[in-house]
């Protein structure tokens, strides 16, 4: 899964781990997994664990025993970076139990992954009756569906980034302009009011007086 758009100057160069809402992650992953019947928990390279591993205490322990947290990891390797790929299955020792990673790819970069895990349902091994099962077609269909529907979470989560920095940057402008005009008002009052003062009469009339006299002396002088 690839998503990319132009980013501003103010958040181009950072991480994209501002991206993950842990708290929608999580809600996302837990009703993806009631609907599909699989496994999940998110990963990143920065921060490890991202989402808390969807079942039951018992059920992980189950898919631990044939997934390890080792092979978690490993996959997570494999798909960090700028990797190209999208989808990356897991070889496991077993047919019964399937494991794909799920990158979820921000401006050529993975910011993440999902873990899948699905319980086939065609199985001849012994699997408990309380794990959750599903086909392997539906199971491929769900990384599909998985995919699609980050792509879609993703690009809203960008929008709505780039948009409220984009009010922020115009309501910096509005107040930049608003300082501008009232400068520019108080420098046309100051202007205006040196406009219209007057010089006071005392001084008008010791002016007039002063020239007077030396016109008068310099005639008596010729």
């Amino acid at each position: 899964m690839a998503f990319t758009a132009g980013k501003s100057k103010e958040i181009e160069g950072k991480s994209n781990d501002w991206l993950l809402d842990q708290s929608l992650m999580q809600s996302m992953q837990d009703r993806f997994c009631d609907a599909n019947n699989v496994y999940m928990v998110c990963l990143n390279a920065q921060n490890g664990v991202v989402t808390k591993a969807y079942g039951t205490k018992e059920e992980l322990e189950y898919v631990y025993s044939k997934a390890g947290k080792e092979r978690h990891v490993s996959l997570l390797d494999k798909m960090t970076g700028h990797s190209i790929e999208s989808v990356v299955e897991e070889p496991l020792d077993t047919d019964s139990i399937k494991m794909s990673g799920v990158a979820i790819h921000v401006s050529g970069e993975t910011i993440a992954v999902w873990i899948v895990i699905g319980i086939m349902d065609n199985s001849t091994e012994d699997i408990p009756d309380y794990m959750m099962r599903t086909s392997p077609e539906r199971y491929y269909k769900s990384l599909e569906f998985l995919e699609s529907l980050s792509k879609q979470i993703f690009a809203v989560k960008m929008e709505e980034v780039l948009a409220q920095e984009a009010f922020n940057k115009s309501r910096e402008s509005e107040t930049q302009m608003k300082e501008q005009l009232h400068r520019n008002e108080a420098m046309t009052s100051i202007l205006k009011m040196l406009e219209s003062e007057k010089m006071p009469a005392s001084i008008w009339g010791f002016r007039q007086e002063h020239c007077s006299g030396k016109i008068r002396s310099r005639r008596r002088w010729i």
